[in-house]
């Protein structure tokens, strides 16, 4: 099977082809015993490709791909993760949703156009949004720039990424959510989705003790 990203002149390029059924990689980051973001990212490893994006558990939240196609290889280089990313094909605009909402979302791009990413609520409110240069040069797409938006509160329920068929591609996509309250001893976030159908890596520290310390006391006849 033949596929490319296009841009420019570029030609068609033949792309390998992954073992179907194979996990798609994913990374948990809990943040630790503290009130920081729990996070979830995917390298798109795994994916076979020109093969439609499945439902990806992201550790916090459960991310969906309408539209997205996995491209392993092709005329794409210099990845953030080698070598398997993100693109689609036809029109300019492709939304990726969140369920639950996240408080951030970024990755890397490679694109012939400029990249707006477009954050919405539940209410389909526009509550953040950002652009990235064009940063193809031919004959490759090589250059990656990180693109992302925060809000601060678990409020994105889906974005929006407008680019080009054919001419953007993503790698790396992160999502973040806040813990709602603080921890007091380390309670590790483990999601058995993500479990069963990714590969995950975690790092758990261990819970600590307070302890007392006593003085021994002795007289003097």
């Amino acid at each position: 099977m033949e596929f490319t990203l296009t841009g420019g002149d570029s030609s068609l390029v033949t792309v390998k082809q992954n073992p179907p059924n194979t996990p798609v990689e994913v990374i948990c980051d809990n943040g630790g015993c503290s009130c920081n973001n729990r996070c979830g990212l995917t390298t798109f490893e795994g994916g076979e490709s020109s093969t439609p994006i499945p439902p990806i558990p992201l550790c916090v939240t459960l991310a969906s791909f309408p539209g997205w196609l996995f491209l392993e290889g092709g005329n794409v280089g210099n990845w953030p993760s080698p070598d398997t990313v993100a693109f689609w094909i036809g029109g300019t605009t492709r939304e990726i949703t969140f369920q639950p909402a996240v408080a951030s979302v970024s990755f890397f791009y490679a694109s012939a156009v400029n990249v707006t990413l477009e954050a919405f609520d539940a209410n389909n409110n526009l509550i953040a949004s950002v652009v990235g240069p064009a940063n193809f040069v031919p004959p490759l797409f090589d250059n990656w720039d990180p693109l992302g938006v925060n809000v601060g509160s678990n409020r994105i329920t889906r974005i929006r990424i407008t680019g080009n068929s054919n001419q953007t591609g993503i790698d790396n996509l992160k999502v973040c959510s806040v813990r709602r309250t603080c921890c007091k001893t380390h309670n590790p976030f483990i999601n058995a989705n993500v479990r069963q159908n990714a590969n995950v890596r975690q790092q758990i520290r261990p819970s600590w003790k307070p302890y007392a310390v006593t003085k021994k006391h002795t007289s003097k006849r």
